[in-house]
């Protein structure tokens, strides 16, 4: 690997979930997935001075989704969930990589094609946020 980039979008984490059909049966993205694509995207610009737009190659991708801690679970299911027992809840992880990788597209490469690689990861934290990395390899 030789180039990599790395950014985090805060609050908590959204799947792309279906396109919908409307009255007249056209296909539309709901408001609430566009704004989340485009949060992606302007951290990714803001962040990520390295990022490479234009990049052909192949990519691999990291993404570690982190779900708020409910402050209603006893101490003792709090301190489990701190201590590594991991989040079975939606969004789904592959609904998350869409919606990340969607937003990514001629922001962070070409077209989310050229992903090659993925880890996709769900964890508790105090503060909910998506943290991706993208890797550049040759």
């Amino acid at each position: 690997m030789s180039d990599s980039i790395r950014f985090s979008i805060p609050g908590p984490p959204m799947g792309k979930g279906q396109s919908r059909l409307s009255k007249g049966g056209f296909d539309f993205t709901p408001e609430h997935i566009l704004d989340y694509e485009n949060r992606v995207k302007n951290v990714c610009i803001e962040k990520c001075q390295q990022r490479q737009a234009n990049y052909a190659g192949q990519v691999a991708v990291d993404i570690t989704a982190f779900y708020a801690i409910p402050s209603s679970c006893s101490d003792k299911k709090q301190a489990e969930m701190r201590n590594g027992a991991r989040p079975v809840k939606k969004p789904d992880l592959d609904n998350i990589a869409k919606i990340i990788l969607d937003a990514l597209n001629h922001v962070a490469w070409q077209d989310d094609k050229q992903v090659v690689c993925m880890v996709l990861t769900k964890k508790y934290a105090a503060v909910p946020c998506v943290s991706v990395g993208v890797h550049y390899l040759e």
